[in-house]
């Protein structure tokens, strides 16, 4: 788990240009612990140790990446990876405009 605490550190780290890219990051780490079965309670956890300000919007990634059904061919995991970090960068950049 503490690799993902890891990568759900990279939304509260404000240092990057482009933020929805990094959203889109996270998302899809989280959809790779998902895919790998990570529970969601260890998920929720790790969101819940992110700074406030960037809380929800973890919190909503992993809510969302766990609505969706695992996949179950190495195949099938990348494309829900790289389609669930499309979404939330579109997601993201809906927000902004």
């Amino acid at each position: 788990m503490s690799k993902y605490l890891f990568v759900l550190a990279l939304v509260s780290c404000g240092a990057f240009a482009d933020e929805c890219a990094t959203v889109s990051v996270a998302a899809m780490k989280i959809m790779e612990a998902r895919q790998s079965e990570v529970p969601m309670a260890a998920m929720m956890m790790a969101a819940d140790q992110q700074d406030p300000a960037y809380q929800a919007v973890t919190r909503e990634l992993v809510l969302s990446a766990y609505d969706r059904d695992l996949r179950y061919s190495d195949e099938s995991k990348r494309r829900e990876i790289t389609e669930f970090g499309n979404m939330a960068y579109q997601a993201c950049l809906s927000v902004g405009s």
